[in-house]
């Protein structure tokens, strides 16, 4: 599942909402191909960058969007199923 945002939060910023693979497709790289093919696409919409929100208590899921290139901005709070929940923001510059 991908939810993709585009001019968000700037002009020619975009916005991973979720990004969500079964488990039995993680470990395979299907991530870092499915980004791959992301960040193709937001190239050739004249996007330059790309933004997305990790739970701050979701240290695999920030390992994973490092190793991608993505780098922590800051942390904010943020809503999850109707609860406050301490988040980091990563971007990645294209």
């Amino acid at each position: 599942m991908l939810d993709l945002i585009r001019n968000y939060p700037t002009t020619k910023a975009w916005m991973i909402g979720l990004l969500l693979l079964s488990p039995t497709a993680r470990g395979q790289q299907i991530g870092a191909q499915v980004h791959a093919q992301i960040v193709t696409q937001i190239k050739s919409e004249g996007g330059t960058e790309i933004r997305l929100g990790i739970l701050k208590n979701n240290p695999r899921a920030q390992e994973f969007w490092r190793r991608l290139g993505y780098t922590f901005q800051e942390e904010k709070i943020g809503t999850v199923a109707g609860v406050l929940m301490p988040v980091y923001a990563f971007k990645l510059s294209l």
